[in-house]
């Protein structure tokens, strides 16, 4: 099981992990025990049978065969023609290279994984929804992330990275592997946290149509992969000869994140016997300074450095490491807090500044990136990228016996810029800086990389306020609204009834607004365009212009069977379409009350059904069963009623004894209802606040009241129009309404109870 770092009560078991991404109250997920290993044991085990061994001691729901499957999958020669990881061996330090997969970054490991994970996950939680990842990227993530879901077939990749904060390469890189389903998108003016922040935002959010998650290593499915590469480099070393199985090695990773450097202190806690774990950090200092220190804070200049997958201030895999010195979720939740707020920061208690020493924390500049990388170079004739430098000059810095472990996360020719700087040479074009980098060093250009040189997906220029509307874009979708029976004699504005009646109107987002195929008189202050706008009023985000037409127009306008309701619910639940349905049912229903001054239609025509609904403050609704024996007979007179008309009517005080009498019938009418009991609701449908006063507005009602009566029916007056409602067990009784004389024509519908309400479709 795995448990969430703001709330250890809130458990979920790996599967559920993978696919949430997130934990519901923003925290991370972690496993409840981390196991042990004994090395010893593992000494012979490749890398794909080490990988199976370690992922069955945390994936807790998965069979031993789903997991094998899985890792075949990930990590054959398709993604790692050379095999997943190599060690560059020198006297005192060895390279962990991780860059031999499909992009030629460390994030390959665990995202060649992700995928096959989650879709064995979605299977064994019987998921029917499509999967949208959204992922933030400071460079390799995205591409990583592109490259390994691009195959799924329901699995769509969003992913966000900082415009201008990543190299050229890095960006070509991730529109080489743009598709339909997958795209990467450039955020103006902004850095890695501010893609982060509309991430954690996008995954707190509810999204009714689809299940999102992350590909990033907040998602545990990342990080609990990339330990088996800590505990492999270990053993390897032994056989090697180049340690003696017991004998510390001590790790060097270069790190903004913190779920890299993570996984090695897990790998440690598992018992590989690992010694101090070093955080070499660029001049995006956040980290060194915090394990130095114990306080965390973001309150400083956030840089771009020639390192840019490091550029990050806020690391959200910290929040891991926290609670597993803490042991303590409020705790935990306070520092989380403290750095939302206007603090910035926290500072951690005396006893985890103690827990922290077993870090080492190193920062390196930008002038210092390019000296490491140059120093490297002559003295190993070894070729490094600037993360890797940073992670190399800390290891020149560390006074220890131990041999080190210099991770080593992305090929050097992904910065061309900065390795041609470091050589006194300069080329703008990435594909002859490649070549040239090749002729000056001698070190071969990664075969993965030669593809993506002729890219020609543009570059996708998001501003901050497009994020969601385009994430999360919508094509053309049709809104159905059932019509409503309200009032139903005593419920007076509170109570209504949904009936298989539908008004459609169809929705596609536009350069402008516009309405097509209403009436002249309807056009003009369209009450669905209207009530569409107040969505956007009312919650503040930002408007998505629409074009909205008519489907079907089965509801009579102004006769009282809720034709106004339909236009209003339709117009605002299209507005939280477009929103990715960002806000509840209860939040649009208080919208739509405040529109059309009550909730006795709009309640029905949302939720379906019979719905009443009470207020203090906001409306609450509460739906009852309607039993399939009745039959409800609408009869249409070829009259409009207009509500101030209907309203003007009613008396200006009550007597006691007419409210009582209306109270004790709601207080019953439910029961009946969902009993279809038909005798009873002929008493309990009676008031005496309206009913005897409407009646009168409406030509022959009487006539409809006294055959309704004759046959054992009960009769009301739909709503505040001109439509009467007489519950019957069949149709026989329509034929006796039509037999009778009418000053006007009448039309009769027997129509059934809507146990839906609104419907939402793609057109």
């Amino acid at each position: 099981m795995f448990y969430s770092t703001r709330d250890s009560k809130l458990r979920v078991t790996a599967s559920k992990a993978i696919l949430k991404g997130l934990s519901d109250d923003g925290g991370l997920f972690l496993p409840e025990t981390i196991p042990a290993i004994n090395v010893k044991d593992l000494l012979s085990l490749s890398y794909q049978e080490l990988a199976c061994y370690v992922l069955s001691l945390y994936l807790d729901d998965f069979t031993s065969e789903e997991i094998e499957s899985c890792v075949a999958k990930a990590y054959g020669s398709f993604n790692f023609p050379d095999g997943p990881i190599d060690l560059h061996n020198e006297e005192k330090f060895s390279v962990l290279e991780l860059f031999h997969g499909p992009t030629t970054t460390f994030k390959d490991m665990a995202l060649s994984l992700l995928p096959h994970l989650m879709s064995v996950a979605k299977k064994k939680n019987n998921v029917t929804k499509k999967i949208q990842i959204v992922t933030a990227t400071s460079g390799d993530t995205g591409s990583a992330a592109l490259s390994s879901f691009i195959s799924g077939d329901d699995i769509a990749v969003k992913v966000l990275y900082p415009h201008g904060g990543i190299s050229a390469f890095q960006e070509m890189q991730m529109l080489y592997f743009t598709s339909d389903k997958c795209r990467a998108y450039a955020l103006d003016e902004s850095n890695f946290d501010d893609c982060q922040n509309f991430v954690k935002k996008i995954l707190n959010e509810q999204h009714d149509d689809v299940i999102v998650s992350s590909a990033n290593s907040i998602n545990i499915g990342r990080l609990v992969p990339q330990i088996v590469y800590y505990i492999k480099s270990y053993i390897d070393l032994v056989n090697a000869g180049k340690l003696v199985l017991g004998d510390k090695l001590d790790v060097v990773v270069p790190t903004g994140n913190f779920g890299n450097i993570l996984a090695s202190y897990i790998a440690k806690q598992m018992g590989t016997p690992l010694g101090t774990i070093v955080c070499a950090s660029n001049e995006n200092r956040v980290l060194t300074d915090f394990l130095s220190t114990g306080t965390y804070s973001i309150d400083r200049v956030f840089k771009k450095t020639n390192s840019p997958s490091m550029d990050i201030l806020i690391s959200s895999n910290l929040e891991r490491l926290l609670y597993l010195l803490a042991e303590n979720d409020a705790e935990v939740k306070g520092y989380m807090a403290d750095l939302k707020s206007d603090k910035k920061g926290y500072t951690v208690s005396d006893s985890m500044k103690e827990k922290l020493e077993e870090f080492g924390a190193y920062s390196v500049d930008e002038k210092e990136t390019l000296v490491a990388i140059k120093e490297c170079f002559d003295k190993y004739n070894y070729l490094i990228d600037p993360h890797t430098a940073v992670s190399y000059r800390a290891f020149t810095r560390m006074n220890t016996s131990n041999r080190v472990l210099v991770v080593s996360t992305a090929s050097p020719y992904k910065f061309t810029e900065a390795i041609l700087s470091v050589f006194g040479k300069k080329e703008d074009d990435v594909a002859k800086a490649m070549k040239l980098i090749e002729e000056v060093t001698g070190t071969k250009m990664p075969t993965q990389l030669e593809k993506v040189l002729n890219v020609t997906t543009p570059r996708y220029l998001l501003k901050k306020s497009e994020v969601e509307e385009v994430l999360f874009s919508k094509k053309k979708f049709n809104v159905t609204v059932p019509g409503t029976s309200a009032n139903l004699g005593p419920c007076f504005d509170v109570a209504g009834l949904a009936l298989n009646i539908f008004n459609t109107f169809g929705f596609k987002p536009a350069d402008k607004d516009s309405v097509v195929g209403f009436k002249s008189e309807y056009a003009k202050n369209n009450l669905v365009l209207s009530s569409y706008k107040k969505v956007f009023e009312t919650f503040g985000d930002k408007y998505i212009p629409v074009e909205i037409s008519v489907v079907s127009n089965d509801v009579p306008e102004s006769r009282g069977l809720g034709s106004s309701s339909t236009c209003l619910v339709a117009g605002i639940f299209a507005a939280n379409e477009m929103l990715n349905r960002k806000y509840s049912a209860e939040q649009l229903l208080n919208i739509a009350a405040q529109l059309e001054g009550h909730p006795d239609n709009v309640a029905p025509a949302i939720y379906g059904s019979l719905v009443a609904a009470w207020e203090d403050g906001t409306y609450h609704p509460v739906r009852y069963k309607v039993s399939d024996k009745l039959k409800f007979i609408v009869c249409i007179p070829d009259v409009q009623l207009k509500t101030k008309d209907s309203r003007g009517v009613l008396p200006t005080s009550l007597s006691y004894k007419d409210i009582k009498f209306n109270s004790s019938r709601i207080m019953n009418m439910p029961k009946a209802y969902e009993d279809g009991d038909i005798e009873s609701l002929c008493g309990l449908i009676e008031d005496k606040i309206h009913t005897p006063y409407r009646i009168k507005l409406i030509p022959d009602a009487d006539k409809v009241a006294k055959i309704a009566k004759e046959n054992g029916c009960p009769f009301t007056i739909s709503g505040s129009g001109s439509t009467l409602l007489v519950i019957s067990k069949d149709e026989s009784i329509i034929e006796k309404l039509k037999a009778e004389n009418y000053s006007v024509a009448y039309e009769f519908k027997c129509l059934g109870v809507n146990e839906t309400g609104i419907t939402i479709e793609e057109a």
